[in-house]
């Protein structure tokens, strides 16, 4: 039964989608245009807003339920009265002087003044509304009539009072004051509207107000026309130059309905807004257009900023900036991911994710759905006006979609991605290939090429069709009745899009990488433009002299004449940065996004304002500024921008030639600029849009960095003298330590001189030579002959070294040498010497300080000795050279007793010499040098002396 049941249905199959299809009834949805919320959860400080204002310098004041906040475009601040009796805040409005007055429910007004918010002081009570004029005059409607503040004079003065021909008939309750672009002030009031122009008050009567009471009405005028709208009926009524008469537009009426209505407000685009409980509703007069936006809101107010955005206040909800009005959003619909999109010049067809195909009649907004009987996407969707349907493919198969009616085209296929007809033959490009297809007889008739192929565009001027595919772009010709393969271009790069425009006859190329290109005459493609590399594009479409590419960065824009690239995104107004895919019809461009279908005005070029950019503190000093050395600057910037919905950058830079800019996240409150250079400086501040493009305005910063101290020219003078001082000691110091090195030197030679006239005093040459002539007279010439050469030559080299600071150790070794041997002639064959170097080499010491030393030990110490007489001589190298001459003579007591005894004036050399010479070199080599004695004893008798000498050294090499 089951089986028999599944039959039917598949038999009649045709029958069921065309039920489907119209199953889904006919609906007609509102299209809003995107717009940016801002409340609670964003941190506005309240969802209850009631009043909006935009400052001289372009900052958004909000008037709401927690007071009166000034929003930047990222934080909110707030500002509060120490008089005030609640916190609620309304009735915003700007003086020209650029102060902002604003009241609350319990008839106290507010001005702000120079940042700081005060209770303005008067005495009037039940005040429903305020407004600014031209002139610097605050109007306030009070429950006697009008009541003016004068700014420059600070003064009050009921209405009456203040000069004019015209008075009230009575002192009674007035509101809704307004005042227009040329300075009049229109109000009601029980004697009807009142108007004031050129300083004349009279009023306009009408039987509405006198029946229904000011109380039930609001006043608004534009172009000239006064409309009154009373929000007991919402009826809304015109005066036209002789009386006031009702209003009767069909669209208006059924838009305001029942709603309930708070305010009415004519804005610089000359349209009328009624803001209600249940939407706001525009009104255009020129067109006598009525139009209804967001009827889940409860607005109370709105204004145009000097971005042009739409800023609209609500009573639940916060804030809501809309960017642009003419891109309109279908985002109602059972899936609101649109994929794919196609017209027949009447209406506009889109496909869901889900499975269906809506239908939307351009001209009346009607949405018609038809659902394919599966949950699955649809692949491809074109419209061939030839045949007047429109082909979609899912499921295997491919559908027509004729007179609301879905019929089966072909089943059982590769998937289809894109149908076109040319030469009554179905081109039909598949995930397997591209083939031709004969529709009627549902069967294939062969392959154009194996590759995946996602599009095709016909250039009628040339006879081409031109295959989008996986593997380049292929070019068909129509050639001896037949299409033939004749152009392949970007051979291995993947193709995901092709358009042909026909009012240029050009073909436009889009790669999977982004690369955009433009067929030549010479039918070679030129690179015209690149995609971001973030961005994924999707479809390409040629309109006039620009090209139109969607993305999953938002809809891109090549404008050909100016090859300027732009992007059209969500802060523009773009439902979604997600478009897959659009159609051109007129002068609209239909979005498939994944937000919704959009409706955006090609014509439409809305220029945005450039950021302007401040310093919170108004009193900061621009020029002029003195800091010192290592001191930073703290700047608190602001920016008046919105359309980039936050994300905007502050930029500074220290200027000089190369000087690179300093970007900072919209999110900083204040930017501290430290390592400013020493002297004159000049700092540049600026903001940065979304867009990267500066603001309007560059401020300049100029100032002076003191130097630090020891970068003074008085501290450079004290440096100088300084160094002037110390150059003067040091010059006097050296000329100190010459003429101390020269004294000493003085004092070295000296000492020298007395070590030479110790050796060769007389005592010792006469008992040289006289050893010399004794070895003459025993006839002995060979030795004495050999002695007379030695003494000669001990003579000779004491001479030579005794100018010199330094000689070779060898040379002192020999000269001593040459002294022993000639001193051992007289001591005849009991004495002997030995000297012992520990074969110590290459080293330069003083000359002639040995040899004194063993002069004193032979004269004083071996010469009185009897028996053998002994001289050892040793050597040693540490920190110093040590010298230790050691005898077995009699000791020095002994030898000072005989020298007593002899009464002898002289000794063999000058103590004091030899101490000073030790004394000196000490000094110059700032080492412990000198000499020691000690007294050999045996049994408590002398047995001989030692003398350590510590002697200075150097390295030959």
């Amino acid at each position: 039964m089951l089986r028999k049941y599944l039959g039917e249905i598949k038999r009649h199959k045709h029958l069921y989608l065309w039920l489907l299809c119209w199953l889904w009834p006919l609906v007609s949805l509102a299209q809003d245009p995107v717009h940016f919320t801002y409340d609670d959860e964003t941190d506005l400080p309240s969802n209850e807003v009631y009043s909006i204002a935009q400052d001289p310098r372009g900052f958004i004041w909000i008037g709401c339920d927690a007071g009166l906040y000034k929003f930047d475009g990222v934080r909110y601040i707030g500002y509060k009265c120490v008089t005030q009796k609640s916190k609620s805040v309304t009735g915003l409005t700007f003086s020209t002087s650029g102060k902002l007055y604003c009241h609350n429910f319990q008839s106290q007004i507010f001005v702000l003044d120079n940042d700081t918010l005060r209770e303005l002081m008067h005495g009037y009570a039940k005040i429903p509304n305020i407004a600014c004029d031209k002139t610097g005059n605050l109007w306030v409607n009070d429950q006697i009539g009008l009541a003016v503040y004068n700014e420059a004079q600070k003064q009050w003065k009921n209405y009456e009072n203040i000069g004019v021909n015209s008075v009230f008939t009575d002192k009674e309750f007035t509101k809704s004051i307004k005042i227009t672009a040329a300075n009049e002030k229109y109000f009601l009031g029980t004697a009807g509207v009142g108007v004031i122009r050129e300083n004349k008050l009279r009023f306009i009567k009408s039987e509405v107000l006198e029946k229904e009471g000011i109380g039930s009405f609001l006043v608004e005028v534009i172009d000239k026309k006064i409309y009154l709208l009373s929000i007991k009926n919402n009826k809304m009524y015109v005066y036209d130059g002789e009386g006031f008469k009702e209003f009767k537009n069909e669209k208006f009426r059924n838009a305001v309905g029942l709603k309930k209505v708070t305010n009415i407000k004519a804005l610089p685009d000359g349209n009328l807004w009624i803001c209600t409980y249940n939407g706001i509703i525009c009104y255009n007069q020129r067109t006598d257009n009525v139009s209804l936006y967001y009827p889940n809101f409860a607005f109370s107010d709105c204004l145009i900023d000097r971005e042009g955005n739409y800023w609209f206040t609500t009573l639940q909800s916060g804030l809501i900036r809309v960017p642009n009005f003419k891109y309109l959003v279908w985002n109602k619909l059972e899936n609101n991911k649109i994929i794919k999109i196609e017209t027949d010049t009447n209406h506009v067809y889109f496909t869901t994710i889900n499975g269906n195909i809506g239908q939307i009649n351009t001209q009346t907004n009607q949405l018609n759905t038809f659902y394919t009987g599966r949950n699955e996407d649809i692949q491809s969707l074109n419209y061939i006006t030839e045949d007047k349907c429109l082909y979609f493919f899912t499921n295997n198969t491919l559908y027509g979609l004729k007179n609301n009616k879905i019929t089966v085209v072909l089943e059982k296929t590769p998937p289809i991605k894109y149908v076109q007809k040319i030469n009554n033959i179905y081109l039909v490009c598949t995930s397997f290939g591209a083939f031709f297809y004969d529709f009627l007889a549902k069967k294939k008739l062969s392959m154009i090429t194996p590759h995946w192929s996602r599009e095709m565009a016909y250039d009628s001027v040339n006879k081409t069709v031109w295959l989008a595919t996986n593997q380049g772009l292929f070019g068909l010709r129509w050639q001896n009745d037949t299409w033939q393969m004749c152009d392949s271009l970007l051979v291995q790069k993947q193709i995901v899009s092709v358009s042909f425009s026909q009012e240029t006859g050009q073909l436009f190329v889009l790669a999977f990488d982004g690369k955009i290109y433009q067929l030549t005459d010479l039918r070679q493609l030129e690179l015209v433009g690149s995609l971001p590399s973030n961005a994924q594009p999707y479809r390409i479409q040629a309109h006039k002299q620009k090209l139109y590419i969607t993305t999953n960065k938002g809809l891109w824009t090549l404008d050909m004449a100016q090859r300027q690239l732009k992007a059209i995104d969500l802060h523009e107004g773009l439902a979604s940065d997600n478009v897959q895919d659009l159609v051109i019809l007129g002068k609209n461009a239909w979005l498939a996004t994944g937000k919704g279908l959009q409706k955006i005005l090609l014509t439409e070029h809305q220029t945005i304002a450039k950021a302007k950019i401040y310093l919170k503190n108004k009193d900061f000093n621009y020029s002029g500024i003195q800091l010192q050395y290592g001191q930073g600057l703290v700047l608190q910037p602001e920016a008046s921008h919105y359309y980039s919905n936050g994300k905007f950058e502050y930029a500074y830079r220290i200027r000089n030639a190369n000087a690179e800019w300093n970007k900072l996240p919209a999110s900083v409150s204040e930017i501290n600029i430290q390592n400013i250079p020493i002297g004159n400086f000049e700092i540049e501040l600026k903001a940065i849009d979304y867009w990267g493009k500066d603001s309007e305005n560059i401020i300049t910063i100029s100032g002076y960095v003191h130097p630090p101290f020891w970068k003074t020219w008085q501290f450079m003078v004290f440096v100088l003298l300084c160094f002037l001082l110390l150059v003067y000691w040091i010059f006097r110091r050296q000329l100190a330590k010459r003429q101390k090195e020269l004294k000493q030197q003085n004092e070295l030679n000296i000492s020298k001189l007395t070590a030479i006239q110790s050796q060769m005093n007389p005592h010792f040459i006469f008992n040289s030579l006289n050893s010399i002539q004794d070895l003459v007279l025993k006839g002995d010439v060979e030795n004495s002959y050999s002695y007379l050469t030695t003494f000669s030559n001990l003579v000779r080299k004491t001479l030579q070294f005794s100018d010199k600071d330094f000689i070779d150790f060898e040379q002192e070794i020999k000269l001593l040498e040459i002294y022993l041997s000639l001193e051992k002639l007289r001591f005849k064959k009991d004495f002997n010497y030995s000297i012992d170097t520990h074969e110590i080499e290459d080293i330069l010491i003083p000359p002639l300080l040995v040899q004194p030393f063993i002069e004193n030990a032979l004269i004083h110490g071996l010469l009185h000795k009897t028996g053998a007489k002994t001289l050892k001589i040793r050597f040693s190298l540490a920190e110093n050279l040590v010298c230790v001459i050691e005898d077995n003579g009699i000791g020095r007591e002994n030898a000072k007793a005989i020298r007593a005894r002899q009464r002898a004036e002289h000794e063999s050399f000058s103590g004091k010499a030899i101490g000073k010479r030790f004394e000196i070199l000490s000094e110059l080599f700032a080492e412990d040098l000198g000499y020691e004695y000690e007294d050999l004893m045996e049994n408590g008798q002398p047995v001989g002396t030692r003398v350590v000498l510590r002697i200075p050294f150097r390295h030959k090499f």
